[in-house]
């Protein structure tokens, strides 16, 4: 990503490549396709149930989802009826 070399040794130009949110970087085409395989996936479901019941309960910061405390407990009941609801 320096401009030193045209491409990269696996073959891939500057065009064909992307940084990604986390820093990473990937090829475009692989950006694309894993942005397309979570989209509407059980994870995504699981992940927007998780956010719309620490919505709810008024849970903020680090909480260990189904985790010891009282909180995680509630967190976790309310994303799996959430889910199931769906």
């Amino acid at each position: 990503m320096q401009g030193k070399k045209e491409k990269t040794s696996s073959g891939f130009k500057k065009a064909d490549l992307i940084k990604t949110k986390s820093g990473k970087i990937t090829t475009k085409k692989l950006h694309l396709r894993g942005k397309k395989l979570y989209a509407g996936s059980k994870i995504e479901q699981w992940a927007n149930a998780v956010k719309a019941a620490r919505k709810e309960l008024g849970i903020t910061g680090f909480v260990a989802i189904g985790g010891k405390s009282p909180a995680g407990k509630a967190l976790y009941a309310k994303a799996k009826s959430i889910v199931s609801a769906e």
